[in-house]
């Protein structure tokens, strides 16, 4: 199962909701339900690796932090690594699949090891993302297309990402490691990137809505 990147996330917005997303009015005064946390100052675009995990892991953490401290790329030959759980029964946690697909409890074990309260879950809900961001707890999840095939070939797919805001009608921003800033877009070019409602809520479910909370 490949990491995909997603480029074009907001096509699958209508004409009539770009515009409004593009307005200055909509910059300026904000989205129904958005992160202060300041995400998009530390996105990173992934380019062709198979590395959202690690890069929506610094991402978060940079953010959470103030500061670029972690580095994704580094981040991501760590989590090459298998490590060893913390707390009073240690045991083997493998992270990821070297240079290919990232584990949920592979983000948390990192994340833990560097100080952070994480947690993840499957069965997530859309009140629960939207409770995350009234609480501003820092929330990533997994969206794809694991059994996806075209003609015989397996293509599927999945995708690690951060929540950034919600706009009722309009769908789900996130600061996305799988789309590289848009000089040409307003919210693109500051690293937020939209989804619809409708087919965000399908790849999630796609992936058990698996949902990764992180604190400091």
């Amino acid at each position: 199962m490949e990491d995909r990147h997603i480029s074009e996330p907001g096509d699958t917005l209508s004409p009539w909701r770009r515009h409004h997303l593009a307005s200055p009015l909509a910059l300026t005064l904000g989205l129904t339900h958005e992160m202060r946390i300041p995400l998009p100052t530390y996105h990173r675009y992934q380019k062709t690796s198979f590395d959202c995990g690690p890069y929506s892991l610094s991402i978060v953490a940079n953010a959470l932090l103030g500061e670029e401290r972690f580095d994704p790329d580094v981040v991501a030959e760590e989590m090459n690594l298998p490590s060893v759980s913390s707390g009073p029964f240690p045991r083997p946690v493998i992270r990821r699949i070297p240079n290919w697909a990232t584990f949920p409890w592979g983000i948390t074990d990192y994340l833990r090891q560097h100080g952070f309260q994480a947690n993840w879950r499957i069965r997530g809900s859309m009140e629960h993302l939207l409770s995350n961001l009234r609480e501003q707890v820092a929330t990533m999840v997994m969206i794809g297309e694991p059994f996806r095939f075209d003609e015989g070939k397996y293509i599927g797919w999945a995708h690690v990402k951060a929540l950034y805001g919600y706009e009722p009608g309009v769908g789900l921003a996130f600061v996305d490691p799988g789309s590289p800033k848009n000089p040409d877009d307003p919210w693109e070019s500051e690293g937020i990137f939209w989804q619809d409602e409708e087919s965000f809520l399908r790849e999630w479910k796609n992936l058990f809505r698996i949902m990764i909370e992180v604190r400091l």
